[in-house]
């Protein structure tokens, strides 16, 4: 696959994931940023497919293409190799193909927002999309469930008294830096650790990206963490629960 398409400097560049369950709120998700980007930019949309049905495909593509301002780039994502991963309840191995970003994102991308299906976008994703970000690898916010790495996670090389004061972010929304991403191998560092810590690991994906990049471990990256990300709201919606707003 060619990687190295030419991108314009007024593209939002957006990752997401889901299969066929996540099929409508993945719509809406894309369609509210969509009709809330400023004028005169774009969304560069990376979906990575993990088995949405053609039918649901032909609805999506429809619905946003009213828009006019999306160009959706469509991944298919082969899950066997997540097999033997550990899952949630509500959230299948979907939740892993995030991390091979690397073997579908274009060479030349520089930055992209990834952003889970199940939100509702409620203000202009080019204002996040610029935030200044320096040489960290991601920028986020911290978790509402728990604001600090947990005591049990393993970080070898890490001391304790550094997990009790480093902040734990919820990989939800995501601000990504591509190159660092890329020279420190940062999708396959968590997938390793995943499979090295299944019996510990609480939210499989979000805890392996938290080690991972813990300053001092195993990625040796630098870790921003934002104060706030205003454009997206902190409505959700997952297929078994329905529509629900956490203040």
């Amino acid at each position: 696959m060619d990687q190295t398409s030419p991108h314009s400097r007024r593209e939002v560049s957006i990752l997401c994931c889901g299969d066929d369950k996540y099929a409508m709120p993945l719509m809406v998700m894309l369609c509210s940023a969509s009709a809330n980007l400023s004028a005169g930019w774009r969304l560069g949309v990376y979906l990575m497919d993990g088995g949405i049905t053609p039918e649901s495909r032909r609805r999506m593509e429809e619905k946003i293409a009213a828009f006019k301002n999306v160009d959706l780039h469509w991944h298919v994502i082969d899950r066997s190799a997540f097999s033997e991963l550990p899952i949630l309840r509500r959230i299948n191995s979907t939740m892993y193909m995030r991390l091979l970003m690397d073997d579908i994102l274009p060479m030349d991308l520089p930055r992209i927002i990834y952003l889970d299906g199940d939100l509702l976008v409620e203000g202009d994703l080019a204002e996040l999309y610029q935030q200044e970000m320096g040489d960290a690898v991601l920028g986020a916010v911290c978790d509402y469930g728990g604001t600090t790495i947990r005591e049990e996670l393993p970080i070898p090389g890490v001391d304790p008294s550094v997990k009790k004061e480093t902040p734990y972010f919820n990989s939800g929304v995501l601000l990504i830096n591509m190159k660092p991403w890329r020279e420190h191998r940062i999708g396959h560092a968590v997938l390793e650790y995943v499979r090295e810590n299944r019996s510990i690991v609480r939210f499989p994906d979000q805890d392996g990206l938290n080690a991972v990049l813990l300053p001092g471990g195993k990625s040796r990256g630098t870790l921003d963490v934002f104060a706030r990300f205003a454009p997206v709201s902190c409505i959700i919606c997952t297929p078994a629960a329905g529509w629900s707003r956490r203040n």
